[in-house]
C-alpha cells in the first residue's frame, strides 16, 4: 500500500441499505476527500430521462458507465493531491478484485471498508429513503430492485477481507 501519491483512495462496499453513503461521508470528512457515488451519478445523469421503469440490463449498463467515469475522475483527483472515497457498489468479489488489482498496479494507497447491517434494518432504511425520494420526485427502489441488488451482493469471506486488507463496519445504528 505504498503510494507514489500522498493521497488515498477509500472503497466503501456492502449490500443495499447497509449505510455505505453514511460511511463514505464520515470517511471523507477528516481528509477533505472527494466522494464519488454511483447512486448519485446515476440519478443525476440518467434519472431525468427515464419515462418508464427501466430494465435491469438498461440500469446495469448505465451504472457501469458511471463507474468508468468515476474511476477516471477519481484518478485525476488523486493525481492532483486530493484523496477520494468511492461508494460504487463493488457487489461481487470480481468487482472488488478488479479495483484491488488496479490499486496495486498503479501503486495507490488504498483502504477497503466493508459495511454491513442486518437485513431488516437495511430494508427499513431503503423504505425510509424511498419516502424522501417520493417527496422529492427522486429515484425509488422497488421491492424487486431491493431483492435483486441484495441477491447480487456477494458477502466477502474472511480470506477476501484479509487479502483486501478490508476494515469491517457493522452499521446497526439507525
Amino acid at each position: 500500500m505504498i503510494s507514489q501519491f500522498t493521497t488515498q483512495i477509500d472503497f466503501v462496499f456492502g449490500p443495499i441499505g447497509a449505510g455505505k453513503s453514511f460511511t463514505a461521508a464520515r470517511l471523507a470528512q477528516p481528509n477533505k476527500s472527494m466522494i464519488f457515488s454511483t447512486d448519485h451519478w446515476f440519478t443525476m445523469l440518467f434519472f431525468p430521462d427515464i419515462t418508464s421503469f427501466p430494465t435491469m440490463a438498461w440500469t446495469l449498463e448505465r451504472i457501469q458507465r458511471c463507474e468508468t467515469l468515476i474511476w477516471e475522475t477519481a484518478m485525476q483527483a488523486l493525481r492532483s493531491g486530493t484523496s477520494v472515497v468511492l461508494d460504487i457498489g463493488l457487489a461481487t468479489r470480481a468487482d472488488r478484485l478488479k479495483y484491488f488489482e488496479r490499486c496495486k498496479s498503479e501503486n495507490l494507497a488504498y483502504q477497503f471498508h466493508y459495511v454491513t447491517a442486518c437485513l431488516e434494518l437495511r430494508k427499513a432504511r431503503v423504505m425510509e429513503r424511498n419516502q424522501h425520494a417520493i417527496a422529492q420526485k427522486g429515484y425509488v427502489v422497488s421491492t424487486e430492485m431491493f431483492e435483486y441488488t441484495n441477491n447480487l451482493f456477494e458477502v466477502p469471506d474472511t480470506e477476501e477481507l484479509v487479502m483486501l486488507g478490508a476494515r469491517s463496519i457493522c452499521n446497526e445504528e439507525n
